[in-house]
C-alpha cells in the first residue's frame, strides 16, 4: 500500500487531499527518478485513455476491454491538460455509462489530481517533488471512502 514511499511522504499534505479529508483507504506509491520535474511532467500531463495511457499493466486492463495503449514518447498535442477536463478510464466502462475522472488540479511540474466524476468518494494525485537539480520523487496518492459493508458476513 505504500511501496517506495517515505514516512514523510505518507504524512505530507498534498493539493487535492481536501477532496477526502478522512479517507477509508489510502495508497501512496513513490519512486526516485534521475530527472528534474520538468522532464517528468510531460509524461504525467499526457496520461489518459485516449492519449498516452496510464503507463500500467495494459495487458491486464485490456482483458476487461479498456483498450489502453501506452506511448513511449512525448506528444506535444497532449500537453494541454486543464482542470475540469474529463478523463475516461476504460473503454468498456465508458460504453456502459460508467463515469471516469475529472481533473481537479493541474500545477505544471508539480501536481495532477483527478477525482471521481460522479462524486467526491475517490481521488488520485500524481505529485513531483524535486530532490536536487537532476533528481525528483514521483508520488502517487489514491484515496477513497470505503463502503460501510462489503456484503460479506
Amino acid at each position: 500500500m505504500h511501496l517506495g514511499s517515505a514516512k514523510e511522504e505518507r504524512s505530507k499534505y498534498y493539493v487535492g487531499d481536501s477532496i477526502l479529508l478522512k479517507p477509508g483507504y489510502e495508497n501512496i506509491l513513490a519512486v526516485t527518478i534521475d530527472k528534474p520535474p520538468s522532464a517528468i511532467w510531460p509524461w504525467v500531463a499526457q496520461m489518459g485513455l485516449n492519449k498516452a495511457g496510464f503507463y500500467s499493466f495494459t495487458w491486464l486492463e485490456n482483458i476487461f476491454g479498456c483498450k489502453l495503449y501506452n506511448t513511449d514518447h512525448i506528444h506535444p498535442e497532449w500537453q494541454n491538460t486543464q482542470p475540469g477536463d474529463y478523463e475516461p478510464v476504460c473503454a468498456s466502462a465508458e460504453k456502459n455509462n460508467m463515469k471516469g475522472w475529472t481533473i481537479i488540479y493541474v500545477i505544471p511540474n508539480k501536481a495532477l489530481v483527478y477525482k471521481s466524476s460522479t462524486d467526491s468518494s475517490w481521488m488520485m494525485g500524481f505529485f513531483i517533488d524535486s530532490v536536487s537539480e537532476n533528481k525528483s520523487r514521483l508520488i502517487t496518492r489514491m484515496r477513497y471512502i470505503t463502503p460501510k459493508h462489503f456484503g460479506c458476513i
